[in-house]
C-alpha cells in the first residue's frame, strides 16, 4: 500500500429499529456531509457488503463455455446456490485457465436480490456517477486498491461499510 494514505474516517450508529427509508436516508445524509466536510466532490463509491449475505463458490467448467461464460452461469446456477436465478445477482471471475486439461476455474459470488435492496437504493441516491460497485468488505477494498493504482489524477475514493449497527467510512 506503498503511497496510500488515510486522509479521514469516521464511524456512525445507525439505529437499527428505524424503518430501512429512514435508515437509508440517514446514511444518505451522513455520506453526503462526510464528503463536503472532507473536500471529496469527485470521489469513486464502493460500497461494502457483509461477507455473510454473498455465497462463494469456487467451480471448474470446460474451456468451452469462456466465451459465454455468463449465460452458461446463469442456465446452469441452481447447480451452484439453492436459489432460482431470478431471486439473485451473481458475479464471478475466472480464477484459472488449465489449457492442457481444457478447464477454467472459476470463482462465483452470489447475492440474493432482497438482501441487496438496501444497497441498491442508497446507491441510488447517490446518482448514476458515483458508485463504482457494490461488492463484499474485502474485495470492495481490494478494488480500490486495484483501480487507484490505474487511475491517473484521481486523488479521491470512499469506501462505505454498512454493518448491522453501524456505518463507516
Amino acid at each position: 500500500f506503498k503511497g496510500v494514505n488515510l486522509a479521514a474516517q469516521a464511524v456512525f450508529s445507525i439505529d437499527k429499529e428505524k424503518p430501512i427509508k429512514e435508515r437509508l436516508d440517514t446514511v444518505s445524509d451522513l455520506v453526503r456531509e462526510f464528503m463536503e466536510k472532507n473536500g471529496i466532490s469527485a470521489a469513486d463509491i464502493f460500497i461494502g457488503i457483509s461477507r455473510e449475505l454473498a455465497i462463494i463458490r469456487f467451480i471448474e467448467l470446460p474451456m468451452a463455455v469462456k466465451e459465454n461464460l455468463r449465460e452458461t452461469l446463469g442456465y446452469e446456477m441452481e447447480k451452484y446456490v439453492p436459489f432460482s436465478t431470478d431471486s439473485i445477482y451473481f458475479d464471478f471471475q475466472i480464477i484459472t485457465e488449465d489449457k492442457e486439461n481444457n478447464r477454467l476455474g472459476v470463482a462465483l459470488v452470489v447475492v440474493r436480490k432482497e438482501s441487496l435492496y438496501p444497497y441498491i437504493e442508497l446507491k441510488d441516491r447517490f446518482g448514476t456517477g458515483g458508485i463504482s460497485g457494490i461488492d463484499i468488505n474485502t474485495t470492495a477494498t481490494c478494488n480500490y486498491f486495484s483501480r487507484k493504482s490505474n487511475d491517473q489524477g484521481q486523488n479521491n475514493i470512499l469506501l462505505i461499510d454498512l454493518t448491522d449497527k453501524t456505518i463507516s467510512y
